[in-house]
């Protein structure tokens, strides 16, 4: 498995920036690859100034889109976003509204840390709209329900899907509040613990949650794929996090680390 983070450059704001939801107030930018401007691609851009937690929420949202990629769950695309000094000031002339998330995250000693997912426009629709789901669309539940569960995500729920389906196909988006025990004051983390700090069950309030209890579950391929998930590979996608962050944060990337191995290494223990 490849593992590769892009750093995009943010060109303009996109003609209809506002996103409807997302409490980090995300803004739909257009970016491209610095080494080709007339590629173009509108990123749902997350700013590491207003993201729900912070700094953390960047780092959790890199984590957890490499994870979903090799536990093979879609997400859309996702970069890195560099908003430069000129862009926010464009930006500040034509939209003064916007003020406040551009400005406070423009790109400060060469890290990028905005977090971007790829706007997808086409044949999408909210799979709550379905009454039933077939066989292969419980396949996928199942593998999204123990990767929420793996990573400690509480913010997958029926009022808050974070999920939309394209082509028979579930994707899923949204981990800032993933990883939910980086938080101070969290000491006595147990990762075969399925709640949020709070005591919330992460399981229960899950979206999948009513449409898997009335099925004999086995999650056989996510086991298969825990197990290997090893050391190396866990290495490799925290290193995607920008240097800039590993530094300052790398007591909560080693309680990722902790988590992940103590997951793998317990997966008898590992009850979904």
């Amino acid at each position: 498995m490849d593992l590769f983070t892009p750093t995009l450059l943010a060109l303009r704001l996109s003609d209809d920036p506002e996103m409807p939801e997302g409490d980090s107030l995300p803004l739909k930018i257009e970016c491209a690859h610095i080494e080709d401007l007339t590629t173009r691609t509108v990123h749902v851009v997350k700013f590491a100034s207003r993201a729900t937690r912070g700094k953390v929420g960047i780092i959790s949202e890199i984590v957890a889109g490499h994870l979903a990629a090799y536990f093979e769950i879609p997400t859309p695309d996702f970069a890195l976003v560099e908003i430069s000094a000129a862009f926010a000031q464009s930006a500040n002339e034509n939209e003064p509204y916007y003020d406040d998330r551009i400005l406070t995250s423009i790109n400060r000693n060469q890290h990028p840390f905005n977090f971007g997912s790829q706007l997808i426009r086409y044949n999408t629709f909210n799979p709550l709209g379905m009454l039933t789901l077939n066989y292969g669309d419980l396949d996928q539940a199942e593998m999204i329900f123990a990767f929420d569960s793996l990573i400690h995500n509480a913010d997958r729920t029926l009022d808050n899907p974070n999920i939309f389906m394209q082509e028979n196909q579930f994707i899923i988006y949204d981990h800032d509040k993933g990883f939910c025990f980086l938080i101070d004051g969290n000491d006595d983390h147990d990762p075969l613990r399925f709640c949020t700090p709070s005591g919330r069950s992460i399981l229960f309030h899950h979206l999948f949650y009513g449409r898997l209890k009335k099925r004999e579950v086995e999650f056989d391929k996510f086991v298969r794929l825990l197990i290997a998930l090893d050391d190396t590979m866990i290495k490799q996608i925290v290193n995607q996090i920008p240097y800039g962050l590993r530094n300052p944060y790398s007591v909560e990337i080693d309680a990722i680390v902790n988590h992940l191995i103590t997951c793998r290494e317990n997966i008898r223990d590992f009850r979904i």
